[in-house]
């Protein structure tokens, strides 16, 4: 039975040599034919780079010969354009020349003409022209100075205007102040005050006094004590009117200086 078993030993391990030849053999051709195709896939991405560089190099070329082919375009343009602007010049050019031209063919037929005006007729209707010329001018210079004149005058009757705007500004003004106009917007009788709403209260003072008007009707006085902003304060004068101030009387300012004449 020993033997059987060694036996069989012998063959499995003479199998698994056998085998393992065989595999070795196997994976050294594998490993050739992969060494062969690393090789093939080296020279072929060097042929790759090499046709990718040739065609970057095309490319370039391509793009220089666009730009070339451009600026040939650009200047053919151009040289377009530069002609037609010669040949527009060279027309307008032309048809001056046949305008003078034909002026001159015109000045020529009257110069020829027997209509042509005798030298001393031009001679003495140019000395009639420059008399003339000559009366205008004194007569210019006449009116310029009565001109002179005038505005003199103007300027006296402006300084004699603006006196009388003056004097006229003036006795509006002392009107105005003789006759501004407000109301009394509250009364107190307890203290004797009435205050009075001007909104503009420039040249009105303490003591001015102030006539208090009902209905067209003169009611009392009031004398101005004090100014604040559009605001009148003064106190009632009991004994200058009939009846007491209301809110809603009209009031009249009259000057400090009247109220003492």
């Amino acid at each position: 039975m020993t033997k059987i078993i060694l036996l069989l030993a012998a063959i499995a391990a003479g199998y698994g040599a056998f085998v393992a030849n065989e595999n070795k053999s196997e994976f050294l051709k594998l490993h050739t034919e992969n060494k062969d195709l690393e090789s093939k896939i080296t020279r072929l991405k060097g042929d790759m780079r090499s046709e990718e560089a040739s065609i970057g190099d095309q490319e370039s070329a391509l793009a220089t010969a666009k730009t070339v082919r451009n600026d040939a375009e650009a200047r053919r343009d151009f040289n377009r354009r530069e002609v037609r602007s010669r040949t527009n010049s060279v027309n307008t050019t032309r048809t001056q020349l046949n305008g003078v031209n034909t002026e001159i063919q015109e000045i020529t037929t009257i110069l020829t003409s027997s209509n042509v005006p005798d030298p001393d007729a031009l001679n003495s209707s140019l000395e009639e022209e420059s008399t003339k010329q000559v009366e205008l001018e004194q007569a210019i210079e006449e009116q310029e100075s009565e001109l002179d004149g005038l505005r003199a005058q103007v300027n006296d009757k402006r300084g004699v205007l603006g006196n009388l705007r003056k004097t006229i500004a003036e006795a509006n003004a002392a009107f105005n102040r003789k006759t501004r106009r407000a109301r009394i917007t509250a009364v107190d009788p307890e203290w004797g005050f009435a205050i009075m709403n001007m909104g503009n209260t420039a040249g009105i003072s303490p003591n001015d006094r102030v006539i208090v008007e009902r209905a067209g009707q003169r009611v009392g006085m009031v004398v101005v004590k004090t100014v604040s902003g559009g605001r009148v304060v003064g106190n009632v004068v009991p004994e200058a009117g009939t009846t007491a101030p209301q809110p809603g009387d009209t009031v009249i300012f009259e000057s400090k200086k009247e109220s003492n004449e």
